[in-house]
């Protein structure tokens, strides 16, 4: 019997304007190679975050390089200046929460 907790980024989604990335996060555990558990977790990355109360792009530096990528690609001027935008309208900056 040898127990494996394998986690993998499994779903990735764009939401909104701001292009803001919600990621799924797949948490196995396996019992010689077959599942026997599965858990799972969301969390959402935005284009731009304060810093001593300015907005300043979000360069993600505790992310894999694969999502580093995919938010390079994703959020040039537009998208940050539409979450600006969604913060000064007092719009929800992220979606609630996902029953799975």
């Amino acid at each position: 019997m040898a127990l494996e907790k394998r986690i993998s980024e499994d779903k990735i989604e764009f939401i909104g304007a701001a292009r803001s990335l919600q990621i799924r996060e797949l948490t196995e555990v396996l019992d010689d190679g077959v599942v026997i558990s599965h858990s799972f977790h969301r969390r959402v990355l935005s284009p731009c975050k304060r810093d001593d109360g300015e907005w300043v792009p979000n360069d993600l530096p505790d992310e894999s390089p694969y999502i580093q990528g995919i938010a390079d690609a994703a959020w040039d001027d537009d998208a940050r200046a539409a979450f600006i935008a969604q913060d000064a309208q007092g719009a929800p900056l992220q979606p609630g929460p996902i029953v799975e």
